[in-house]
């Protein structure tokens, strides 16, 4: 009898537990019952934006914008224990059927404060922007842990309002709707739900027994492995290996699997079950890859067709198939090309295992390589995780709002190459100017705070739209800003189709991704490298960006390669950048409003931006807005979605801002 050894039944406790916690923390994303989620139609989800995840005893996760929604319709009060760290910020509130809603907004940035307001929908604003209600004051949040967030009618009538122990009065109309609940960005942990008239509930936290018995379960699994496997004739020690991978999955079931696999462009639909299906699929691979070699080993007979020899492809043809469906196979062809990958595969392992005995070895061992991988290479171009892995963007309408975003510097090689404009800013180029239409035509310049960051995918919600209507029919604004883009970007974009963009004044909003972008190495110094068209090592690259397996190596390692500390665009860079586009724009008689991006809560951090920017200035054909100072009012909370991006209030206010500072110039 072979007797199990401890590591075997670590492996078994880990894989157990990581089945439990999977379990919990679905369930938790699930939401709490009696409550609906409502996605809020943005293009792009980054689960590194919503932070850490909430593990089970952490509270109902809700993060990005999402919503929830209470069954009830008529309630009057709602209480919600809520926890915010840094950055986030919580709407809890009552909405009225004709879309006016009471609203708690609670905001944990740097002055951690709760405003009550008033929501119309009509108004368009989302729930960033509120009438704020007559209060007798505004309520400090606590430096960290859960807080009591309540809102409900008053024993006076009005409104009471509730933050932790203290309470607040306002004047206005008694509460009555359906419960709600909307995050910002970064990620909350809501505790314990009160809905007037409702019994309490509180998210689950986890549960010990159902995770003795799964570990219990997945220990005893191990143990009784190695005998399964000397009834195959496989030796014990070989058997054991097979378990190993098994350890990783206990550690995967804590971590944040989204956002893991975001950084490598693979898209699933249940993220958190890849901590047990990863595990149990190398597992698989090690089982048949040990299995067949020692099955082949055995081999008496010569016959190249023997029983064991076609069990061996077959098995490989099969567990292919099974891997490949991991993928999300979209054509049968996928599965076709998976299977005549593992049947290579396995006809390479006997290949192997009968070297002495082949002629031509060699060539059969190279030719039954290379069929593997095309196999697998055309197995992933099939599938959805292979489409999004070449030439797909991640705001494209043809992708979901959870797919992976795009790597900033693949921008390069599209600003040279294909140069084609999409309807909106995607695939790493903006969308194709309009023709002249006004007797002074504006181009805006920027990244994602500029055209291509949360507020749907479309243009009209950004500044450039904004300042258009502000400034009247006589002057038209082209948005050409992309999400992810710096000032690297923008000055090879502007050498490119200076012509094409045609403008009087060009705008350009940046600072946060030339500064804030964590990045290996310069940009600069990257692009300078790729544009050495006529090298053999980026000629070769070319030709490797079009092959998936190569993509799907090159973004698992990227986040390893990463250097702490590195920024995309470092100031002495920007400077050459801004300076070339000035000179390019001086060449066809623009003049350039140079504008530095807004932060928050501390709008100093880009501030050697902005003396780049005034050390540019020259007061007639270039100018300098301060943005950061424009957005940084004692409301500025109102004006954000996160630390840079805008809501529809803060697009409107940098809006009015450039308009007034163009007029001041003289510019119009």
């Amino acid at each position: 009898m072979t007797r199990p050894r401890p590591l075997a039944v670590v492996a078994g406790l880990s894989l157990g537990l990581s089945i439990a916690v999977v379990a919990e923390r679905e369930r938790l994303e699930a939401g709490p019952p009696g409550w609906t989620a409502q996605a809020p139609g943005v293009p792009l989800f980054l689960a590194t934006d919503a932070g850490a995840p909430r593990l089970p005893g952490q509270g109902w996760p809700l993060a990005w914008l999402w919503s929830l929604r209470h069954d009830q319709r008529q309630a009057q009060g709602l209480a919600v224990q809520a926890e915010l760290p840094a950055g986030a910020s919580l709407a809890v509130g009552l909405e009225a059927p004709d879309g006016q809603a009471l609203l708690l907004s609670a905001r944990a940035f740097g002055d951690r404060l709760v405003t009550v307001g008033m929501r119309d929908r009509s108004r368009g604003d989302g729930m960033q922007v509120l009438r704020e209600l007559r209060c007798d004051a505004r309520v400090a949040l606590p430096a960290q842990g859960p807080i009591l967030l309540a809102v409900g009618p008053g024993a006076q009538g009005g409104v009471q309002v509730q933050v932790g122990d203290q309470e607040v009065r306002c004047d206005g109309p008694a509460p009555v709707g359906t419960p709600l609940l909307q995050a910002g960005l970064r990620r909350v942990g809501l505790h314990r739900i009160e809905v007037a008239g409702h019994e309490g509930q509180d998210a689950p936290g986890p549960s010990w027994p159902a995770r003795l018995l799964a570990a219990g379960l997945g220990a005893g699994l191990a143990a009784a492995w190695p005998g399964v496997a000397a009834r195959a004739r496989l030796r014990a020690d070989l058997a054991r290996l097979c378990l190993l991978p098994w350890l990783l999955a206990g550690p995967l079931a804590f971590l944040d699997l989204e956002g893991m696999l975001q950084a490598t462009r693979i898209v699933v639909d249940h993220p958190l079950r890849v901590a047990v299906v990863v595990p149990l699929l190398l597992s698989a691979v090690a089982a048949w890859a040990l299995g067949s070699g020692t099955l082949l080993a055995r081999e008496a007979t010569d016959r190249a067709l023997s029983p064991r020899a076609v069990a061996v492809v077959a098995s490989g043809a099969t567990l292919s198939g099974l891997l490949v469906a991991a993928a999300r196979p979209q054509w049968a062809w996928s599965a076709l090309f998976a299977a005549g990958a593992g049947a290579s595969l396995g006809a390479l392992l006997w290949l192997a295992v009968r070297a002495t005995r082949v002629r031509l070895y060699n060539p059969l061992s190279l030719a039954l390589a290379v069929a593997c991988l095309a196999g697998a290479e055309q197995a992933l171009t099939w599938t959805a995780t292979g489409q999004r892995l070449v030439g797909v963007s991640n705001r494209s309408t043809e992708v979901p709002s959870n797919a992976a975003g795009h790597d900033p510097l693949d921008d390069f090689a599209i600003i040279d190459g294909s140069h084609q404009h999409t309807r909106y800013p995607s695939h790493g180029y903006p969308v194709a100017p309009p023709p002249r239409t006004a007797p002074v035509r504006i181009v805006a310049l920027g990244s994602s705070s500029t055209g291509g960051a949360y507020q749907f995918d479309d243009l009209d919600q950004f500044w450039p739209a904004e300042l258009e209507r502000r400034l009247g029919p006589g002057v038209q604004v082209v948005n050409q800003g992309v999400g992810g883009w710096t000032t690297v970007h923008i000055r090879r974009y502007v050498e490119t189709r200076l012509l094409d963009l045609d403008p009087d004044i060009l705008v350009v909003y940046q600072g946060h991704n030339d500064l804030k972008q964590p990045a290996a190495r310069p940009y600069a110094a990257v692009y300078a490298e790729r544009s050495g068209a006529a090298s053999a090592a980026a000629t070769l690259s070319g030709h490797l960006a079009r092959v998936r397996l190569y993509q799907l190596l090159r973004f698992a390692l990227t986040p390893l390669s990463a250097q702490p500390g590195g920024i995309a665009v470092p100031i002495p860079d920007a400077r050459r950048n801004l300076a070339r586009i000035i000179d390019l724009a001086g060449e066809r008689d623009a003049r350039v409003l140079l504008v530095r991006e807004g932060t928050y809560p501390d709008p100093s951090e880009l501030a050697p931006y902005g003396e780049l920017m005034a050390s540019l200035a020259d007061g007639q054909r270039v100018a300098w807005l301060d943005g950061g100072q424009v957005l940084a009012p004692a409301d500025a909370w109102n004006l954000f979605l996160d630390g840079v991006h805008l809501t529809a209030q803060g697009h409107r206010v940098l809006a009015q801002a450039m308009a007034d500072e163009l007029r001041r110039l003289g510019w119009l």
